[in-house]
């Protein structure tokens, strides 16, 4: 459960998403998608209730902890995600893999991958400042995959991107999950855009009310109230 003063963002959400497996939050805006999206990812503190992956119950973790593990297992793309707009989009890719510990050599050449995975590899030395907010989408997708995590969010990828790109998004991210085992979790108001996930769960004002899906908890993450 999640509650913002009078309003109640998610009430009584009970989920399990298994290890490698795609899933979509489908719902119009004040749904609860993006607040469920961000209990999941450990960047939101669920006001009752546990967010557990693989075992570990993050709300017992401390903030410290807690962040070096969303460092580590987590990668997190949206709409407001900030890089650091002095930095070129390659120094933005590379900087969380120089914090995991990865040499300088190492990180810019995962960085660089990414980068020429998802089409803007000729953007590397353009300052942040300076991309569109469809290139500032892609490289902030590019910093969240690119230490390959156990579970990559993406939050409402159409807001920033057109259709097209959107498609290719989806097209090679869940490629990538399927060959390394990670799960996705994708929010969206668009039928075509979950339509690429596995599975696909409808939520409206805050309850979950369609799962295509109904997993049991395995290797997952979970939610419950």
């Amino acid at each position: 459960m999640k509650v913002y003063g009078a309003h109640t963002a998610l009430a009584g959400v009970n989920l399990a998403v298994p290890a490698g497996q795609s899933v979509a939050f489908l719902g119009p805006t004040g749904s609860g998608k993006t607040t469920l999206l961000g209990c999941l990812a450990g960047l939101i503190p669920t006001t009752r209730g546990q967010v557990l992956v693989d075992g570990q119950a993050l709300e017992l973790l401390s903030p410290r902890k807690l962040c070096k593990f969303r460092a580590r297992m987590f990668g997190v793309a949206s709409a407001h995600t900030q890089l650091v707009p002095e930095l070129s989009v390659l120094e933005n890719v590379s900087l969380p893999l120089l914090v995991l510990g990865y040499k300088s050599k190492q990180a810019s050449a995962m960085a660089q991958t990414w980068l020429n995975r998802l089409g803007i590899g000729f953007l590397r030395s353009r300052p942040a400042a300076l991309l569109s907010d469809g290139e500032a989408y892609l490289a902030c997708v590019a910093r969240a995959v690119a230490h390959s995590p156990q579970a990559l969010f993406l939050d409402e990828p159409t807001s920033a991107l057109d259709a097209v790109r959107v498609q290719e998004l989806l097209q090679l991210l869940t490629m990538f999950t399927k060959q390394s085992g990670a799960s996705l979790l994708v929010s969206t108001r668009t039928p075509d855009v979950s339509a690429w996930c596995e599975r696909q769960v409808r939520l409206q004002d805050g309850l979950i009310v369609g799962d295509s899906a109904w997993a049991t908890p395995t290797n997952e993450q979970q939610v419950a109230q």
